[in-house]
């Protein structure tokens, strides 16, 4: 099969080769099929690492599930109360719970009432769940999906494809959740599991 590369090509050739390539991962796409069976917020997506993760093991042509550390689930949901969050983490976790993975379930209108005890950074509430994504301290991270009623993904990228099929780790500067020591830390780290990322400077 022809190697498939995103880079530098027009937003929906990105979008159309984002799809081909997430959909040759089976567990990827097996939590897809799975959530949008769910009673879910309709606001969710899976986002941050794990998709561009993939992408980033295409690149290197490694398996597509080498060194992925996390699977972000995030909603956004008017009920702010921990028992109604609790609720949609045990959903999902049954869910998928036969598929091993490290998973990492927010609703993201909650954001602003733990971050502060989480890292010591305050914010105002996110008023949506795509400001929540847009506020992401990489914009590799900042990548939300989930299939629609036909099966469709459904794809919210701010930032654009482009970072993540140039394996190009860029700081966020306007999140309110970055300072350069994070953002260092956090891109290292991502270094580390695949080497095949730059890093841009803060």
């Amino acid at each position: 099969m022809t190697k498939l590369n995103g880079f530098d090509k027009p937003l929906h050739e990105q979008i159309s080769v984002l799809q081909q390539i997430l959909s040759l991962d089976k567990k990827f796409m097996t939590v897809l099929h799975r959530l949008r069976k769910l009673d879910l917020p309709k606001d969710y997506y899976v986002m941050s690492g794990w998709p561009a993760q993939i992408i980033a093991n295409y690149n290197a042509n490694v398996d597509l599930a080498h060194n992925v550390k996390e699977c972000d689930i995030v909603y956004w949901e008017a009920d702010l109360s921990a028992e109604r969050e609790q609720e949609i983490i045990h959903l999902i976790e049954t869910t998928l719970q036969d598929l091993d993975l490290p998973l990492d379930i927010t609703n993201e209108a909650r954001a602003h009432l733990w971050l502060p005890d989480y890292c010591g950074i305050t914010i105002e509430p996110y008023p949506n769940l795509e400001a929540a994504i847009s506020s992401m301290t990489e914009t590799i991270t900042c990548l939300g999906i989930r299939l629609n009623e036909n099966d469709e993904f459904v794809i919210f990228a701010p930032y654009g494809l482009n970072d993540i099929f140039g394996d190009t780790i860029r700081p966020v500067k306007d999140s309110p959740l970055i300072s350069k020591e994070y953002y260092t830390q956090r891109a290292l780290g991502k270094q580390k599991r695949f080497p095949n990322l730059k890093i841009l400077p803060y």
